[in-house]
C-alpha cells in the first residue's frame, strides 16, 4: 500500500556492481569489491612508496647496518674508541653534555 515499485526499481539502479549486475549479491561480496579492495590496492601502493622513500631517500639500510655495528660490536674497534674517548674524559672530571657526546660518537 502507498509504495511506488519504480522507487524499488529505481533504487536497485543504485546498488549496481562493476560487472553491471543488481546488488542481490551477498553483502560481503559488495563489501569486499567496494571497501576491501580498494584499501587493499592503495595499501600495496604506499607500502611500496614509503619502502622507496626509506631505502632510497633516507638510506635506512646504511644507517641500520651503522647501528647494528655499534650497538651489536661488530665493529668492535669502533665501540672502544669511543669507550677510550668518553671515559678519558670522565677521568679528567671534564663535563660531558649531549653535544660533547655527540662529538665524541662521530669521532669515533
Amino acid at each position: 500500500q502507498g509504495y511506488s515499485t519504480t522507487a524499488h526499481s529505481d533504487s536497485r539502479k543504485l546498488f549496481r556492481l562493476p560487472d553491471n549486475s543488481f546488488a542481490q549479491q551477498p553483502i560481503s561480496i559488495v563489501v569486499h569489491r567496494g571497501i576491501i579492495q580498494p584499501i587493499l590496492d592503495r595499501y600495496l601502493d604506499i607500502s611500496q612508496r614509503l619502502l622507496y622513500y626509506l631505502r632510497d631517500v633516507c638510506l635506512l639500510n646504511q644507517h641500520l647496518s651503522n647501528l647494528r655495528a655499534f650497538f651489536f660490536m661488530e665493529a668492535g674497534f669502533m665501540f672502544h674508541q669511543f669507550s677510550l674517548n668518553f671515559f678519558g674524559k670522565m677521568a679528567k672530571n671534564e663535563p660531558i653534555d649531549s653535544f660533547e657526546l655527540n662529538r665524541i660518537l662521530q669521532d669515533s
